[in-house]
């Protein structure tokens, strides 16, 4: 998708003025979304979102890290319910498979 929004075909092509690398956190870094979590469920968070930032941002800390898994990843209108789907539809697009 970034090849073809910045081609020189693209209506946008040449508009783009900065960019952003954004990495994803480490445990220690994950850890401070969800501080009232014990070092299990810190490592467990980590190990569902990757560290990355906008699925932290979903955990409510104030509720348990079981209510936060159902509600993001079991519940057909949670955010990571679709998203492994959506991530591999967007990487392998052209494969039959998953059209």
């Amino acid at each position: 998708m970034e090849d073809k929004v910045l081609s020189e075909k693209s209506p946008l092509f040449g508009r783009r003025d900065s960019q952003i690398k954004l990495d994803a956190f480490d445990y220690l870094e994950s850890a401070l979304f969800v501080p009232s979590y014990t070092n299990e469920e810190k490592a467990i968070c980590y190990g569902v979102t990757g560290g990355v930032a906008k699925y932290l941002s979903m955990i409510d800390p104030e509720k348990s890290l079981d209510e936060n898994i159902k509600k993001l990843f079991f519940r057909t209108d949670g955010y990571l319910y679709d998203e492994t789907r959506n991530f591999l539809m967007q990487e392998f697009s052209d494969i039959i498979f998953f059209k």
